[in-house]
């Protein structure tokens, strides 16, 4: 993985270490390159890391349904504006207008949306 690719709370997977394919999270980015994981007491270069493929199953288990139609997993999210001069507002996102195949990819792009969510593995 690359340095701009990473933010605190990307899971990823430590490469050949002693932890058996468990996904962590980043807890720490240090300036010599350096990541602090939460399940690990050692600290890993950035060429240990792997990132977390995307899969179905994490999708679905994250509140992401398929949509048939549009041959995609969609995010059902209504957010609420209230306007004091319009009254409430409510509007949906449906999904992402480009393919992402990380988990740490799609926890970037709910971030830039401004959706807080916690990922699930």
């Amino acid at each position: 993985m690359k340095a701009n690719e990473i933010q605190i709370g990307d899971w990823v997977e430590p490469r050949q270490c002693m932890i058996p394919t468990v996904y962590c999270k980043v807890e720490g980015i240090y300036p010599d390159g350096t990541v602090h994981l939460d399940k690990a007491e050692m600290l890993f270069t950035l060429d240990e890391l792997a990132p977390v493929p995307l899969t179905p199953e994490i999708l679905e288990k994250n509140g992401f349904y398929y949509d048939e139609n549009k041959k995609a997993y969609l995010m059902g999210v209504i957010f609420q504006i209230k306007s004091e001069r319009y009254g409430l507002f409510s509007f949906k996102i449906c999904g992402c207008p480009y393919s992402l195949n990380t988990v740490h990819e799609l926890q970037h792009a709910l971030r830039l949306c401004g959706i807080e969510k916690t990922i699930e593995l």
